[in-house]
């Protein structure tokens, strides 16, 4: 929506990334994410996600990965750690 310049309505697709759930690694929270039935293809996208050790093998750049999106019309790339979890903060410690 960055990209708006108005004068209309404009379509406005979903893209999930990931889940929250606390204390779960990211490959844990993935395995669900990837089990979910969106309830329209046209409505949620259920992101592809793919691992540096997928990209190596396969001969893909992150580079190769920001022209993929670029052709796709696609607006970011999100690069994720695969081992930080969710956790609770007391209110006290959120940043302001």
């Amino acid at each position: 929506m960055q990209n708006y310049a108005g004068g209309g309505d404009v379509a406005v697709e979903y893209f999930v990334l990931d889940v929250l759930l606390l204390d779960e690694p990211y490959e844990q929270r993935r395995t669900v994410l990837e089990a979910i039935e969106p309830p329209g293809k046209n409505l949620v996208a259920i992101t592809p996600s793919y691992s540096h050790a997928d990209l190596s093998a396969t001969g893909i750049s992150p580079h190769d990965l920001l022209d993929v999106a670029k052709d796709r019309g696609l607006e970011d790339l999100v690069v994720k750690a695969m081992r930080p979890k969710y956790t609770r903060r007391p209110l006290s410690s959120q940043p302001t």
